[in-house]
């Protein structure tokens, strides 16, 4: 089985979605969406939202709503990261991500908080996955375990804004990890 879902596609999750039985919630899904546009901001195609509470994001998830998007890649990574915390760490196993403990905040969260505060593209989010992809073939010692995830992540995302994006953040403008 693939930890990382690779061969996922894009469609429906299993992810039932919030406040579906508020009669609000349910004529938002029901009315048609158009793809909404922020100001100097790439296209968007909205989440949309069956009747059985399964949300389905646009094929291509560039165009996704961020939060949609940081909940896919938190998800992708909460499973890689169960599935490689049951491999025993040894000394030849550290490296410079490693902590001495998991950090307190979900990757989730810190996803969240990472675009909150920096505004980060889309595909600088996206590039994360195709980078664990890169160094855990370059360097199989290497893992994503809850003890490296959080240094990765604002590693991937500072290399992703600063080789993707037209405008970045400066390096005293970046997160610290924890």
């Amino acid at each position: 089985m693939d930890p990382t879902s690779a061969n996922a596609v894009a469609g429906p999750s299993s992810t039932p979605a919030a406040n579906q039985s508020h009669p609000q919630a349910q004529a938002q899904a029901a009315a048609p969406t158009t793809p909404a546009r922020a100001p100097g901001a790439p296209l968007l195609v909205p989440t949309v939202v069956a009747p059985d509470g399964i949300r389905e994001v646009p094929a291509l998830f560039e165009l996704c709503e961020a939060e949609d998007l940081i909940t896919l890649i938190a998800s992708m990574l909460d499973r890689l990261i169960s599935h490689n915390d049951r491999i025993p760490l040894t000394p030849t196993g550290l490296t410079r991500f490693h902590s001495r403990a998991p950090p307190s905040i979900c990757v989730k969260d810190y996803l969240l908080r990472i675009a909150r505060y920096t505004n980060v593209e889309s595909v600088c989010l996206l590039i994360l996955l195709h980078y664990v992809d890169k160094v855990c073939a370059r360097m199989p010692t290497f893992t994503i375990s809850s003890l490296t995830v959080h240094r990765f992540i604002i590693a991937a995302v500072s290399v992703g804004s600063k080789a993707l994006s037209d405008s970045f953040c400066t390096n005293g403008r970046q997160p610290v990890p924890s």
